[in-house]
């Protein structure tokens, strides 16, 4: 009976991490290029980008976006979701290519990244 629950424990740990495996990470984005900015309805904005070549400390083009440390996984999304009222503060921002923007991410749904709050 322990090795049943023992093994129930690791798979549980094993989905909560992976649930989590973006909670407040830093992405940081540079405005223009090729960067789409949507409302989809309501207060939510998708946010189309291309991935930076490394991390951000390699520079990034106008509408890239990467994280701090490294560049994007192929498997990663190219889509940031953010469904909070504080979207309109940003989105002008995101539209001038001198501009950076950082997004603390947490799990979204697939293909899709959360906002969390914005800002370092």
């Amino acid at each position: 009976m322990n090795k049943k629950l023992g093994k129930i424990s690791l798979i549980a740990a094993a989905l909560l991490l992976n649930s989590y495996a973006y909670a407040d990470y830093p992405l940081t984005c540079r405005g223009g290029g090729s960067l789409s900015i949507h409302n989809v309805g309501g207060n939510q904005v998708q946010i189309r980008f291309s991935p930076g070549a490394g991390a951000v400390t390699n520079g990034l083009q106008p509408g890239q976006c990467t994280w701090s440390d490294r560049a994007l996984r192929d498997s990663e999304p190219r889509r940031i979701c953010d469904s909070s009222s504080s979207a309109s503060s940003y989105v002008a921002q995101l539209l001038n290519s001198n501009a950076y923007t950082i997004f603390q991410i947490g799990q979204g749904r697939p293909g899709c990244f959360s906002v969390t709050r914005v800002g370092p």
